[in-house]
């Protein structure tokens, strides 16, 4: 019972009452989006038939079958229009749209940071020595069966990142 109830449990903020509305917070909404291909990747494609995930009474939607479905449906069709049953399905009631205000000025222009190899040459740099020839090693193995410029392409973001980086790599792949 242990697993089904801890390591099945999943969890998403995206999965809201209906009224209720997220904030203008940036983080939470991209975390909305990213939850249930998570749960899916993580446990199955049904996560939300599995016992801990499921509600305690049925849902009666309109989707059927699919892949690792355990259900069956039966004398609900899920189509329209259709002739057994013409009321069915239908559309949900929309509810009322939440108004978020913001005053400013919105306009396109180019971002203050420049340089945008400066945290990577920080993390190449906080590297050891030997984690630094693994990484240089690795580059080069990968690269090895690319076409040549793109291998050109990718020492010379290298170089920028750090002139030492973008030269191993380049004495690597004899460029």
């Amino acid at each position: 019972m242990q697993f089904a109830e801890v390591e099945q449990a999943a969890f998403c903020p995206a999965a809201i009452v209906p009224g209720i509305e997220f904030s203008a917070d940036k983080l939470l909404q991209g975390r909305t989006f990213s939850y249930t291909d998570t749960q899916r990747y993580r446990l199955v494609t049904n996560y939300l038939q599995l016992p801990i995930n499921r509600p305690r009474v049925p849902v009666n939607n309109n989707q059927r079958d699919g892949a690792m479905w355990t259900g069956e449906f039966s004398g609900h069709v899920n189509y329209e229009p259709n002739s057994l049953d013409p009321d069915a399905p239908g559309e949900a009631l929309a509810g009322k749209p939440y108004m978020h205000s913001i005053e400013g000025e919105v306009m396109r222009q180019k971002i203050r940071l420049t340089n945008d190899f400066i945290q990577a040459g920080e993390r190449y740099r906080s590297l050891n020595k030997m984690d630094q020839e693994h990484l240089v090693d690795n580059l080069t193995a990968d690269l090895l069966s690319i076409y040549r410029p793109i291998q050109q392409q990718v020492v010379d973001n290298l170089t920028n990142v750090d002139p030492e980086f973008g030269r191993l790599v380049a004495e690597g792949l004899k460029l």
